[in-house]
C-alpha cells in the first residue's frame, strides 16, 4: 500500500563481498588492535604483561578509531565495549568519583544495564569511534548499533551524525597535499604545478583548521536534551557548508583522476593539469565546475550500483587528521574478486585503485587489497591497524599488490592467522587475520603468527625470510608456464559422433576442430591422452571463422545463446571465440609433440607429459617444454616449497598454481644430466604402477603422501623422489648448505597444512632462503641488463612489455 514499509531482498550486499562478522571474531580483532594503544609501555615494548601501564582516561578518550567500511558496526561495537572497560579501569585508578561506589557487573547482562559501563561507551562513542560505509542503510544500522549497546533510558540517544558517514572509502583524498596540488600523487603534482604555482587551493588548510575546531566542540554541546542534539546537528549543517568548495575542489581531484587513469601517469597528468584548470574559474563558473565534478565521478558506473559518493578524509573528519591520522582501523572489509570488480564498480573504478590507490598495480588483486592500503594510509605513524579477511589477502596478485606494498613502504606485520575456516555455514570461505603496525617494533619483540612466537612475519602470513620476502618475476623463467584456454561455452565442445559429422559435411572443418583436455583428466585419467574435441577459432575474425561452415553454425547454435548473457562486453562481442584464447601458449608449444602439464587447483601439485597439438582447458596448467629435466624440476620438494609458500593461492585443501606467482619467480636450476634422467624414469615407473593399479596421479600420490602405505610401489616411487630432490640440491650446488643442517631429511613432514613426503623442516628453511636470495640476485642481474622497467614489469626482447 502507498506509504507503507517495503522490505525485499537487495543484491547489493552480494555483489560488494560484504559477509556478517560473529561477535567473537570481531572482538578478537578489535582486542589486538586496540590493546597496543591503550597501554604504555605495552605489547609493542614489552612481552611481560606486569610491566604494561595502563594509560590516562584522558589519553583513551583522545584516541581515533575507525572501521572504513562497517557494515552494521559489529567492529565499533567491539571497540566501544573493549575501550569502554578501559576507560572504567583508567576512572577507577585515578579514583573518579564516577566509579568511587561502583560495583563490577557480574554478568554481561548486567553490565549492558551498568550506569557506569553506558556512561564510559557514551564517552568512547562519543569522542573515539568513526566509521564510513558504502551503503547508507548500513549507516543507520550502525547508529543504532551503537545506540542500543550505549543506552540510557532517561537520555536520548548519542548523536552519531558527525561520526558515521555513508560513502566510498576507497574514493577520496587522504591528505591536503593531494587537494593542493590537485593530484593523487602530491609529489608528481608539485612538479606539473611549480612553475605557475595556483593559489586556488591556499585557503582550505586554515579552513579545515577551522572547522576542525569547531567539530571538537560538538562532543563537548550537552547531548542529554533534545535540544542540545538539535545544536548539534545545526553546528554540523553549517560545518558542511562552510567547507563544501573544499569539498568541490576534492572532488575535481578525484574525478579527473578517476577518468584519466587508464592512461597511467601520463592519464593522471593529463586529470590534474584539466582539474586544475576548472578550480581556476570556480569563482566565476562555480555550476560548471560542479556539473563536470559530478560527470567525472559517475564514470562508468553500472547500473543499479551504489551512487559514487567519495570520502574526502581530512575534510570529513578534519579534527583527526589534524593529527596525522587514526590510531586505530579494525573492521572485515568486503570481499570482491579482482574480476568482479569492474562489472561491479566499472572499468574506470578499477583502474582508478590500481593507478592510485595500489600506486600502479598489477591490476588483478581482489578488492580487500585495496581497503588494507587505505587502511594504513588513513593512520598516524603510531597507528594500528586489525583486519579480517578473506585469505586471498596473503596470496598471489592480491598480497603482491597488498601487503607486500605496505611491508615495503615500513608496515610490520605483528600478528596474523594465516587461514581459518569461516565460522558460520553462511559463508563457505577461509579467513584470515592480520594486526600490522605503522611504528617500529624492537627486534627483541616476538611476533605471533598462528598462536606460535616467530621474529617476523611476511606478506603471505608465514615465518619471514632473513631476507626480504618480495617475489620478483623474473625474464628467464617467463614464456614457459601458461594456464589453459577458458572457453567460457560448452558449446564449443564436440562428442566424436559431432566430430565425425562436421568433417563429413565439410573435410575443412577438421582444420577447426583440436584435440581437448580438461584439467581433470590429468589426475584422474590412467593413459593422459584426449577424449574429447573443441571447435577452435584461435584468434580468427568472424569472417575467417564463417568461412568453416558447420563449424560455426553450432558455435551460434550452441554458444552464442549463451554468450549473450554475460556481463563482460568482450564475451558478448566475440562470441565465437574463446573468451580467453591462450595466444602465447599455443606460441610456444607449436612445434612440441609433447608437454608437461598439470591441474590449475590441486593437493598434491603432480606434473605429467601431456600430448602436444592439444586444447588443454583453463583447468590446466601447462609448460612449454618435453624436457624431463623440467619435469624432475617441478616435481621437486624446492619447487613444491616455493609455490606453497609466499603467498599461494590456495581453495579449501587445495593449491592454485598461478603461473605468473609461482613460476615465473621461480629461479630454475641447470638442466643436468641427473635431473633428465630422473625425469624420465619417474616418468615411466609412474605409467607402469598406474597401469598395474588401473589408478590415476592423485589417487597413486595419495598412497605416497600416506605414511601408512607401504607398497612396494608405492615405496619404489618415493625413492624416485629423493633421487629428484638430490638432483636438484646438486643441480643448484646446494650440498654444503643442506650438509650443515644434517642433510635433507626426507621423509613425512608438514608443509603448510598437510602432510607430505618431502624434505625435513631445517633443509625446507634452508631451501626456501636459498631460492630467496637467487631470486633477489638473478633479478638485479637482469634489471643491470635493462630487462625490467622501473615498476618491476617485464620487458621483451624488442623493449616492449608484456
Amino acid at each position: 500500500m502507498p506509504g507503507e514499509l517495503f522490505v525485499t531482498e537487495s543484491p547489493l550486499r552480494k555483489n560488494t563481498g560484504t559477509h556478517y562478522t560473529p561477535r567473537f571474531l570481531a572482538e578478537q580483532i578489535v582486542d589486538g588492535t586496540l590493546e597496543p594503544l591503550v597501554y604504555e609501555p605495552g605489547p609493542l615494548q614489552t612481552a611481560d604483561k606486569n610491566e604494561w601501564k595502563l594509560k590516562s582516561s584522558s589519553q583513551i578518550l583522545a584516541l581515533n578509531v575507525a572501521d572504513i567500511a562497517m557494515g552494521s558496526a559489529a567492529f565499533l561495537v567491539a571497540a566501544a565495549r573493549y575501550l569502554g572497560e578501559k576507560l572504567i579501569e583508567a576512572w577507577t585508578l585515578e579514583g573518579d568519583d564516577r566509579v568511587r561506589d561502583n560495583r563490577a557487573p557480574d554478568t554481561e547482562r548486567d553490565a549492558d544495564q551498568d550506569p557506569v559501563v553506558i556512561e564510559a561507551r557514551r564517552q568512547i562513542i562519543e569522542h573515539c569511534l568513526y566509521g564510513v560505509d558504502i551503503n547508507p542503510m548500513a549507516v543507520e544500522m550502525a547508529k543504532l548499533s551503537l545506540w542500543l549497546v550505549s543506552m540510557d533510558p532517561h537520555r536520548p540517544f548519542t548523536f552519531l551524525d558527525d561520526r558515521l558517514v555513508a560513502g566510498d572509502s576507497l574514493l577520496g583524498i587522504t591528505s591536503l597535499d593531494q587537494l593542493e596540488w590537485m593530484h593523487m600523487d602530491p609529489e608528481k603534482g608539485r612538479q606539473i604545478h611549480q612553475r605557475g604555482l595556483v593559489d586556488f587551493t591556499a585557503e582550505n588548510r586554515e579552513l579545515v583548521a577551522e572547522v576542525a575546531a569547531t567539530r571538537r566542540t560538538v562532543a563537548n554541546i550537552d547531548g542529554t536534551t533534545l535540544a542540545g542534539l538539535a545544536r548539534k546537528r545545526q553546528v554540523l549543517a553549517d560545518l558542511e557548508q562552510k567547507s563544501s568548495r573544499a569539498r568541490l575542489l576534492a572532488d575535481l581531484c578525484v574525478g579527473a583522476a578517476l577518468v584519466h587513469a587508464k592512461r597511467g601517469d601520463n592519464g593522471l597528468r593529463i586529470g590534474s593539469v584539466t582539474a586544475a584548470d576548472y578550480a581556476r574559474r570556480i569563482d566565476t563558473a562555480e555550476m560548471e565546475t560542479r556539473e563536470q565534478a559530478e560527470d567525472w565521478l559517475e564514470t562508468e558506473r553500472p547500473d543499479g550500483g551504489f551512487g559514487r559518493v567519495p570520502v574526502h578524509w581530512p575534510l570529513i573528519f578534519p579534527e583527526v587528521f589534524e593529527l596525522g591520522g587514526f590510531d586505530g582501523i579494525v573492521g572485515n572489509p568486503p570481499y570482491l574478486g579482482g574480476p568482479k570488480i569492474s562489472p561491479t564498480h566499472g572499468e574506470a573504478y578499477r583502474k582508478y585503485l590500481t593507478e592510485v590507490v595500489a600506486r600502479g598495480g598489477n591490476g588483478r588483486a581482489d578488492q580487500v587489497a585495496y581497503f588494507a592500503i587505505v587502511a594504513h594510509t588513513l593512520l598516524r605513524k603510531s597507528g594500528q591497524s586489525g583486519l579480517l579477511a578473506t585469505d586471498t589477502l596473503a596470496q598471489g596478485d592480491t598480497m603482491e599488490t597488498g601487503l607486500e606494498l605496505l611491508v615495503r613502504e615500513g608496515a610490520i606485520i605483528r600478528r596474523a592467522i594465516k587461514s581459518k575456516k569461516w565460522p558460520t555455514k553462511s559463508a563457505g570461505i577461509q579467513y584470515c587475520a592480520v594486526w600490522s603496525s605503522r611504528s617500529d617494533l624492537p627486534n627483541a619483540l616476538d611476533r605471533i603468527l598462528d598462536g606460535e612466537a616467530v621474529s617476523r612475519i611476511s606478506p603471505a602470513l608465514e615465518p619471514a625470510s632473513t631476507v626480504s620476502s618480495v617475489r620478483h618475476k623474473l625474464d628467464s623463467s617467463k614464456g614457459i608456464a601458461f594456464v589453459g584456454h577458458d572457453i567460457k561455452g560448452a558449446g564449443f565442445i564436440l562428442s566424436r559422433s559431432d566430430v565425425v559429422r562436421l568433417i563429413e559435411s565439410d573435410p575443412r572443418s577438421s582444420d577447426a576442430i583440436s584435440p581437448y583436455i580438461k584439467g581433470d583428466e590429468l589426475n584422474q585419467s590412467t593413459q593422459i591422452a584426449a577424449t574429447s574435441h573443441i571447435i577452435n577459432f584461435q584468434d580468427w575474425s568472424i569472417e575467417q571463422s564463417r568461412a568453416y561452415s558447420a563449424c560455426f553454425q553450432v558455435v551460434q547454435t550452441r554458444v552464442k545463446p549463451e554468450r549473450d548473457t554475460k556481463n563482460r562486453k568482450s564475451h558478448r562481442v566475440n562470441w565465437w571465440r574463446y573468451a580467453d584464447y591462450r595466444k602465447g601458449l599455443e606460441a610456444a608449444t607449436q612445434c612440441l609433440d609433447t608437454v608437461i602439464a598439470m591441474t590449475l587447483h590441486n593437493k598434491h601439485m603432480i606434473p605429467t607429459f601431456g600430448p602436444g597439438h592439444t586444447i588443454y582447458s583453463h583447468g590446466c596448467v601447462v609448460f612449454a617444454t618435453s624436457d624431463a629435466a623440467m619435469l624432475s624440476i617441478i616435481s621437486s620438494s624446492v619447487h613444491y616449497l616455493w609455490a606453497t609458500t609466499g603467498g599461494a593461492s590456495t581453495l579449501s585443501t587445495t593449491s592454485r598454481y598461478a603461473p605468473s606467482d609461482k613460476f615465473e619467480t621461480f629461479p630454475l636450476p641447470d638442466f643436468t644430466v641427473d635431473l633428465r634422467e630422473s625425469g624420465e624414469r619417474l616418468a615411466a615407473f609412474r605409467r607402469e604402477v598406474s597401469r598395474a593399479r588401473n589408478s590415476g596421479l592423485t589417487k597413486i600420490y595419495n598412497q605416497v603422501f600416506d605414511p601408512a602405505c607401504i607398497d612396494a610401489d608405492i615405496e619404489n616411487l618415493r625413492r624416485i623422489h629423493q633421487m629428484i630432490d638430490e638432483a636438484t640440491i646438486r643441480a643448484y650446488g646446494w650440498e654444503d648448505r643442506i650438509a650443515a643442517v644434517g642433510g635433507l631429511d626426507q621423509g613425512f613432514h608438514k608443509v603448510g597444512r598437510q602432510t607430505r613426503y618431502t624434505i625435513g623442516p631445517a633443509a625446507q628453511r634452508v631451501v626456501l632462503d636459498s631460492l630467496l636470495d637467487l631470486n633477489h640476485e638473478r633479478y638485479a642481474e637482469e634489471v643491470a641488463q635493462g630487462l625490467h622497467d622501473k615498476k618491476g614489469k617485464t620487458k621483451r626482447a624488442d623493449g616492449t612489455l608484456f
